[in-house]
């Protein structure tokens, strides 16, 4: 017996970091707004909070960004109300040093069911971000073995074989769209 499996996909805008205020509000309202067609899975874009460009870590610093605890917070509980999963791009603390681009699934009670950090860095991401390790296939709730990769991981085809090696049937890629500053 086969079962119909919703995906809402929601674009956003990248941001500039001085912009991430508007680029939060901006977040969650789309959320609610993809959540009227009754989706099970909502899947917004790399970066999709605080900023795709950051500049620099001391900029991201001195930003007042929201704390990943209450970013986390706010998103597990519009997947309890909305009773869908969220996946979402959100840079986070890495290292001592260095952010993550992480990719964040949270199930429809809240819980965060995965977190992939970016593997493959492009050139000026290593100016703020550190790798993940190795992707994990996780299972949505309605029983679709998923696996995910951030934009640049589709470039090495180690990455996606072994996520459907591993059993995943759906891959979530997040990619942010095309930002208008020239990268050296």
């Amino acid at each position: 017996m086969s079962r119909t499996f919703r995906v809402a996909l929601v674009q956003l805008r990248a941001t500039e970091l001085v912009a991430h205020e508007a680029a939060w509000e901006t977040l969650l309202q789309r959320i609610d707004e993809a959540a009227r067609g009754e989706p099970d899975l909502i899947v917004l874009p790399e970066a999709s909070y605080p900023a795709y460009f950051l500049h620099s870590i001391e900029t991201y610093e001195n930003a007042g960004v929201l704390a990943d605890t209450e970013v986390e917070r706010v998103l597990a509980d519009r997947a309890r109300r909305h009773g869908c999963e969220i996946a979402v791009g959100l840079v986070q603390r890495g290292d001592a040093r260095l952010l993550q681009n992480v990719a964040v699934v949270f199930g429809r009670d809240g819980a965060v069911l995965a977190r992939q950090p970016k593997r493959f860095l492009w050139h000026f991401d290593r100016n703020w971000f550190t790798a993940g390790q190795q992707s994990e296939v996780i299972t949505l709730a309605s029983d679709i073995r998923a696996g995910l990769v951030i934009c640049a991981d589709t470039r090495l085809p180690e990455i996606t074989r072994s996520l459907a090696q591993g059993g995943a049937r759906l891959l979530i890629d997040w990619l942010s769209e095309r930002f208008e500053t020239q990268f050296e």
